[in-house]
């Protein structure tokens, strides 16, 4: 089931993956628009079993934080 507005190339999609104890589990996550129903998409999840969103590089978490790392010898 796709639904929504395509922000930013995307759509949301309810989605369906199997949980570390067997059971299915079903979620909405965004999804590229040009996959069929049944496409296989990746999807994050954290220790509980519950969707997240795609983790930031670290680069890109720096960047986002405003912060500089300093090396020290």
């Amino acid at each position: 089931m796709l639904t929504g507005d395509g922000t930013g190339g995307t759509v949301r999609a309810e989605v369906r993956w199997t949980g570390p104890d067997g059971s299915t589990r079903t979620g909405a996550a965004r999804v590229g628009p040009d996959g069929a129903t049944g496409t296989a998409v990746t999807v994050w999840i954290d220790r509980r079993d519950d969707l997240v969103r795609t983790p930031v590089a670290p680069a890109e978490a720096e960047q986002l934080s405003g912060r500089t790392r300093t090396h020290m010898r």
